[in-house]
């Protein structure tokens, strides 16, 4: 029987959340060798970027408005969390015989406020057919 740390069911969740969460590259153009440097005087970054406005308050801190753990006698377990940033994650999980052996069967959803604002919720299963997700901006 496999058994879970509550340290590893975290980060397992943090991870879950992070991989639901677009990914955006952003590229600077690469200094060549041999290349001017800036003068001194020139301003380092174009005025009105948004590196420029030194005026713009830092996001406010995130804070956690609700969470919550059950830890159960015959295994099975939920958590949840909500935070200040949009950011929500609902887990819920039990030990399950699979053939011979037991594992860790688990359902849950997290959200998150993607960069366009608009909130994003996938909703999954980890189970003997793997790990499923669903969510309307996943490919299906």
């Amino acid at each position: 029987m496999t058994t879970i740390s509550h340290p590893q069911l975290l980060l397992a969740a943090l991870l879950l959340a992070a991989a639901g969460r677009p990914v955006v590259e952003e590229s600077s153009p690469a200094v060549e060798e041999g290349s001017p440097a800036v003068e001194e005087g020139s301003p380092a970054v174009e005025e009105g970027s948004p590196v420029a406005e030194e005026d713009s308050p830092p996001d406010p801190p995130v804070e956690v408005l609700l969470s919550s753990h059950v830890q159960n006698p015959d295994g099975s377990f939920s958590y949840s969390y909500e935070q200040t940033d949009g950011q929500a994650v609902d887990v819920r999980g039990e030990q399950r015989q699979i053939g011979e052996e037991f594992g860790t069967v688990m359902r849950g959803s997290y959200s998150f406020v993607g960069d366009d604002g608009v909130t994003y919720t996938v909703t999954w299963v980890a189970d003997e057919n793997g790990f499923q997700a669903e969510g309307d901006h996943l490919p299906s």
